[in-house]
């Protein structure tokens, strides 16, 4: 059968209307409200439990701890490391997911987060793919039981889809991992932002 260029387009035309008046799923408005985040991406993945996904108004319970993303950390890093300690202790676990963890490299000093924030390596920074800028999060490492509470404040790791955080060095460093440079880990969601 051979097709005009008209007939085509016509096609063509009638695809993209009946796409385009398609409803969006029951599902795919439920789980995304009026408050949805633009900059935050769901998906899913099958070495990645659909539980380590979050909007940032899952909070059924209220249990988040103040407003994590908005609070400044201290400029000294242990501090930041201390402050978020802190925090964490009144935060009962809302979600946990495993994985392997990497650390930014040096060269990436200064540069600017997706958060808005410059990385400086001796603060408790992480880059994760879908949760909200200021989520709390405790990525303790499998091999030695070493443990950091770490905020939210960069998308990433995008190398491999067996990586699931990144950490700022002094992060990494806290957890025996510079050396290694990739560690198996699990993390804990402790607190999502207001």
């Amino acid at each position: 059968m051979h097709w005009t260029l008209r007939q085509v387009l016509c096609c063509w035309c009638v695809v993209i209307t009946l796409g385009c008046g398609a409803a969006p799923s029951q599902a795919a408005g439920a789980r995304y409200g009026s408050k949805r985040r633009s900059h935050v991406t769901h998906q899913s993945r099958s070495d990645q439990p659909d539980d380590s996904e979050a909007d940032a108004d899952d909070d059924p319970d209220g249990s988040s701890i103040g407003d994590t993303e908005r609070t400044a950390l201290p400029n000294d890093g242990a501090e930041a490391f201390a402050l978020l300690e802190q925090k964490s202790r009144s935060a009962s676990v809302r979600r946990r997911f495993r994985g392997q963890a990497s650390y930014y490299a040096d060269s990436l000093s200064g540069n600017k987060m997706a958060g808005g924030q410059r990385y400086d390596p001796a603060m408790p920074y992480a880059a994760h793919r879908t949760l909200p800028f200021g989520t709390l999060l405790r990525v303790t490492r499998d091999s030695n039981g070493h443990s950091v509470v770490v905020r939210v404040s960069d998308r990433g790791p995008f190398g491999s889809r067996h990586r699931v955080i990144d950490l700022s060095r002094a992060a990494a460093e806290r957890l025996g991992m510079l050396r290694d440079g990739v560690a198996d880990v699990h993390v804990e969601v402790l607190a999502f932002p207001h």
